[in-house]
């Protein structure tokens, strides 16, 4: 299959990822990643039902339709027919740079719980540096890395502040 639209094509992946990963974070991990981890990764909350909904519900739902949306989104991109410079797609960042920002995450992470310190200071600090990291490397992806590391400090700082 040829990719005709681009755009829609990533926008499409983003949705399904984000949809995913909510409906993960709210359920919790699987069992098999679990097993490969060596321990629970995300605990997750009860799903409940429709009638008695539990605080799993929402977000799963939300995340399944965030999906879903993302999947036609994602196949528009291969029927769609656009032509100039609606087709071009610049991304300041490439699978490696992704590879290496989740590596900086899992190393930071292993290296707390070594080092007994808390998650929440291994999350900030590999947030900095794949901050740093970007703004040498990647100046064109400075924004997008600063904006969301700027949102995973408040995250992570709203409880001890």
């Amino acid at each position: 299959m040829v990719i005709r639209n681009p755009k829609d094509f990533w926008a499409g992946l983003m949705f399904m990822a984000f949809g995913l990963s909510f409906m993960i974070i709210a359920l919790g991990t699987p069992e098999f990643i679990d097993r490969l981890w060596g321990e629970r990764l995300i605990p997750g909350y009860q799903m409940g039902s429709a009638v008695r909904m539990g605080p799993a519900y929402f977000p799963v739902v939300l995340g399944g339709i965030l999906a879903v949306l993302g999947a036609v989104v994602l196949f528009r991109s291969f029927v769609s027919q656009l032509k100039g410079d609606a087709v071009r797609l610049r991304i300041a960042f490439n699978v490696l740079d992704l590879a290496v920002a989740a590596g900086v995450f899992v190393v930071a992470v292993r290296l707390a719980k070594a080092l007994d310190i808390s998650n929440d200071y291994a999350m900030l600090a590999s947030a900095l540096i794949v901050s740093v990291l970007a703004i040498a490397f990647r100046p064109n992806a400075k924004a997008l890395v600063l904006i969301l590391a700027c949102s995973l400090a408040f995250a992570y700082l709203l409880k001890p502040l």
